[in-house]
């Protein structure tokens, strides 16, 4: 195997290229495989998977995972997951409540402060 790129974001989470135009530009960048870790999400990793097949690069399915140790804020990288486990998925529809909860408090501070824009 030639380059990896283990840490990869789609527009899933907080990246900016779709499932799709991440594994291509991983294909024309000349990588051998990728892991596509979304953060808290496998939302994009069946449609990497498909496109990976028909562009002959491997596509590891994987994710980020929120979390804190000690009050620090830290990212877990989980590679081979079942991006179709119900566990998994349940728990990780409850990170994204928490963070969208958090985010609405964050907003509100901005707009307190006078800085005008919305969540979108």
């Amino acid at each position: 195997m030639g380059f990896v790129d283990l840490h990869v974001h789609s527009d899933a989470s907080d990246g900016t290229f779709t499932p799709t135009q991440v594994v291509e530009l991983a294909k024309n960048a000349g990588l051998d495989a990728i892991a596509l870790t979304d953060h808290d999400t496998t939302a994009g990793v069946d449609e990497a998977l498909e496109v990976a097949h028909h562009l002959n690069i491997e596509v590891i399915p994987g994710i980020e995972v929120s979390s804190s140790f000690d009050g620090t804020e830290i990212h877990i990288l989980g590679f081979f997951i079942d991006e179709h486990s119900e566990v998994l998925n349940e728990g990780l529809k409850h990170l994204v409540d928490i963070r969208t909860r958090r985010n609405e408090v964050m907003l509100k501070r901005f707009q307190d402060d006078g800085f005008q824009f919305t969540l979108e």
